[in-house]
């Protein structure tokens, strides 16, 4: 009888228990690495999250706490300078005319917001040739009297202006970043023009070119007179007794003159909704659905950005004012 040889029989049975055990120790030294890498990613990713909500948080803190601070040295100035109660004091109604703006124009900014990075790089640095001149005076002015021994009310008028020109560079950035978005957002512009000049008639194309033309022109429109008119409002509810006749009269004429323009604005308004729905429709013919949703995004963050680089603008505007002012206000 021939003998038969182990490997045709098949594999040792013992040898494939020790296989088998040695393979599951190399898998699971494998899993174990492998659970361990992803864990400590993990942990780093977290640890990452935690740091940046608490570098968030105390942002948050700092600026509160420098709100308040510019609260008290308004009031304290103002107390000590009448003068500088008409520019330091907040006005009451410009909040409003701002909400008056986006209620107008329906721009959900909730959703908007989400589809926005408006955070600013720490490393930000404001060109200063890029502000106006009585910020650059004013920064001078700070330097030259840092050394010098000041009464307390010109000191708390300089430490002021400081908090002032830390809030101008802030919203001189904040503009570089609107700016940025608004140059993306042009150029998704610039591609949904030529998709609707490619499909639509000629008739049509001009229609969807006037209707996004005249959006700009009605949005700044509204915004001038809104916030014409908000600074009407705040001088009428300063007047008094002792307010000049003239000066009221025409306040006053000047009130009655703006709501008049801005309710034919707001005509205006009505009618871009109806032609909005006009060239949207025209759109639906020939767009697919996820080009139509591409065309109203644009016009939504169209809107916004046009409503944020206005409110921008007004915010820069009143905070040098109020710089120029409080510089004035010091003696030479």
């Amino acid at each position: 009888m021939h003998s038969i040889r182990q490997e045709e029989l098949g594999p040792n049975p013992s040898n494939q228990v020790i296989s088998s055990q040695t393979v599951s120790s190399a898998v699971y030294d494998e899993d174990s690495q492998s659970n361990g890498s992803i864990r400590q990613q993990m942990d780093a990713s977290m640890q990452e999250s935690r740091d940046s909500a608490k570098q968030d948080l105390t942002g948050v803190t700092m600026k509160v706490l420098a709100e308040e601070r510019c609260s008290e040295l308004v009031k304290e100035i103002v107390s000590k300078d009448k003068s500088l109660v008409d520019i330091l004091k907040p006005l009451p109604v410009r909040t409003s005319a701002i909400s008056l703006m986006k209620s107008l124009f329906h721009v959900d900014i909730s959703v908007l917001e989400k589809c926005r990075n408006r955070e600013l790089k720490k490393d930000c640095r404001v060109n200063v040739e890029g502000m106006s001149k009585s910020h650059s005076k004013t920064k001078l002015l700070l330097q030259r009297m840092s050394d010098e021994s000041l009464n307390e009310i010109t000191a708390k008028k300089m430490e002021l202006m400081s908090n002032i020109i830390s809030q101008l560079e802030e919203l001189f950035a904040q503009r570089e970043s609107l700016l940025s978005e608004i140059n993306d957002n042009a150029s998704h512009g610039t591609n949904m023009e030529a998709i609707v000049k490619e499909v639509c008639k000629s008739n049509e194309y001009e229609r969807y070119m006037m209707f996004i033309g005249d959006l700009e022109k009605v949005v700044s429109l509204l915004f001038c007179l809104t916030t014409r008119l908000a600074r009407v409002e705040n001088a009428l509810s300063r007047t008094d007794e002792n307010t000049d006749a003239d000066e009221m009269q025409s306040l006053k004429e000047r009130h009655s003159l703006l709501s008049r323009q801005r309710e034919d604005a707001k005509d205006l308004k009505d009618n871009l909704d109806r032609r909005e729905q006009v060239v949207t429709g025209i759109l639906a013919k020939y767009l697919s659905k996820a080009q139509l949703e591409d065309y109203k995004h644009y016009v939504r963050l169209n809107t916004y950005f046009l409503i944020e680089q206005k409110d921008l603008e007004e915010k820069i505007k009143f905070h040098e004012e109020q710089l120029e002012s409080l510089h004035n206000s010091i003696p030479p």
